[in-house]
């Protein structure tokens, strides 16, 4: 199925100028919508009135969205379609679903599922195929929905995590609270929740289940980065940045603070490693952070009651191992350096006098088995050889044969190309002469005719090539080209 996505599933979007305006431009365009559809809905008394303005005019916001994709599909426009397509479902969902009169005025069930479930499929069919925007939101949107249905968070007032109400360093200033009766004074209001029904909710449950969804969507990121298709991987990898985190800080009340920054130490580490290997810059840098942020944890609950000096120093000399370590894994890894393009690589530490990273190699360069320039090397399988010394009838490989003595004596061809003619010498016979005297035709191609001497005729070679019995052939070929030049 995502193969039928193309481009879109398998390259991550690259950022470009005009598409990011136009999604802002969208963004301010349907806040003005939203303000026109409040104001048509609340009556001259001051009352709620219909839903029908807001009903139609983000009906057609989403509509317009799915047209500006279909017909405009490569362009800024298609762009704020997609964006008026998430911005417009929710509010739509809203207005369908807004009741004054009822105990709960809106349904955030619908507003929640009604859209995840539009986008998710609308990334894979229809106009919106194809479009991270749709299904990174549909992903977010989806959990959401999860999170709602299994223990209604809203239904509490509040949605804070256990670890932002908790503060690792401030022990003394949780004291001065108590002091001044603050403690009291909120746990009146507490009890006021308690009497008209509102429940908190379990935020191990909430925790468990965050956790889930964002694991889930960063290992989904991993196989699909490992299929070839980065574009989708993409929407996985944004809500898996927002799962993972949230769940951590829900389960803060279970597993404590100095619990809490274990995982999320162990957690970041992992995600960075994922970005690396995956070729994903935010996704390293994020993860990174996030181990950061938990060994602050740990450290902050460890030194509860400490200095700020004495915690300072902690902090320093711990950050100062994390770069040592750091530092010496990359040399054991051989992790591939920042200028190699492409995701991590990690073959591990070469053996001594290879080229790369690690320094010159036993020949003294940096790359092992890279040739060497500049000085002459050997001539290649094909280079002709250099001219023959002169000399009576013996030429070099690839240069014709020299005339012959005078007397009875001929010139000998070279084996490649065919001899030339010998001179006329008095009593002797030509070059190829069948008599006494006649010189040897090359191997290949047969020899040539030989030139009438004085006393002796001319007669073509009577030892052919290899190719058949030999012939008068024809003129001799032009010479051969100058030594140091290529025949092949």
């Amino acid at each position: 199925m995502l193969e039928r996505l193309g481009a879109w599933a398998a390259r991550r979007p690259q950022p470009r100028l005009w598409i990011s305006i136009a999604g802002a431009g969208c963004l301010m365009a349907v806040s003005g919508l939203l303000a026109i559809a409040g104001d048509a809905q609340v009556e001259d008394s001051g009352e709620a009135g219909s839903t029908t303005p807001g009903i139609i005019i983000f009906l057609l916001v989403v509509l317009a969205g799915y047209l500006l994709m279909q017909f405009l599909r490569e362009t800024p426009a298609a762009t704020a379609g997609s964006t008026a397509v998430v911005l417009g479902m929710p509010l739509l969902a809203w207005f369908l679903t807004f009741d004054e009169s009822a105990a709960e005025p809106f349904s955030l069930e619908a507003i929640l599922g009604l859209p995840a479930l539009v986008w998710i499929v609308s990334y894979f069919v229809g106009p919106g195929r194809g479009r991270p925007l749709l299904l990174a939101t549909g992903l977010i949107f989806g959990w959401l929905f999860a999170l709602q249905v299994v223990e209604d968070p809203t239904n509490a007032g509040s949605l804070s995590p256990p670890l932002l109400e908790d503060d690792a360093f401030g022990a003394p200033f949780d004291e001065g609270y108590d002091d001044y009766g603050y403690d009291d004074e909120f746990n009146d209001y507490e009890g006021e929740f308690d009497q008209y029904g509102y429940d908190e909710p379990s935020w191990t449950t909430l925790g468990a289940v965050s956790l889930v969804f964002g694991a889930g969507y960063l290992v989904a990121t991993r196989l699909l980065d490992r299929r070839g298709h980065a574009g989708t991987a993409t929407s996985f990898v944004v809500a898996g940045h927002i799962a993972l985190p949230v769940g951590l800080a829900y389960l803060a009340d279970t597993l404590e603070v100095a619990g809490t920054g274990v995982a999320f130490a162990i957690a970041g580490a992992l995600i960075a490693w994922l970005g690396a290997v995956g070729g994903r810059r935010l996704t390293t840098i994020v993860g990174a952070l996030e181990m950061i942020f938990g060994l602050y944890l740990v450290v902050g609950d460890a030194m509860n009651e400490s200095t700020p000096t004495n915690i300072g120093v902690a902090l320093f000399v711990l950050g100062g191992v994390i770069v040592g370590v750091a530092h010496l894994l990359h040399l054991v890894t051989g992790e591939t350096p920042q200028t190699t393009p492409g995701p991590s690589r990690f073959a591990g530490r070469p053996s001594p006098g290879s080229g790369g990273p690690w320094g010159p190699g036993a020949d003294g360069r940096y790359t092992a088995g890279a040739p060497t320039f500049g000085g002459p090397g050997p001539g290649g399988p094909y280079a002709p050889a250099g001219p023959g010394a002169p000399g009576p009838g013996a030429g070099g490989p690839y240069s014709a044969g020299g005339p012959g003595a005078p007397g009875s004596g001929a010139g000998t061809g070279s084996a490649y190309p065919p001899a030339g003619p010998g001179t006329p010498g008095p009593g002797g016979a030509a070059t190829g002469g069948p008599g006494p005297g006649a010189g040897t035709g090359g191997a290949y191609p047969p020899a040539g005719p030989g030139a009438p001497g004085s006393g002796g005729t001319a007669a073509g070679g009577t030892t052919g090539g290899p190719h058949g019995p030999g012939r008068a052939g024809p003129p001799p070929p032009p010479p051969p080209p100058p030594p140091g030049g290529s025949a092949f």
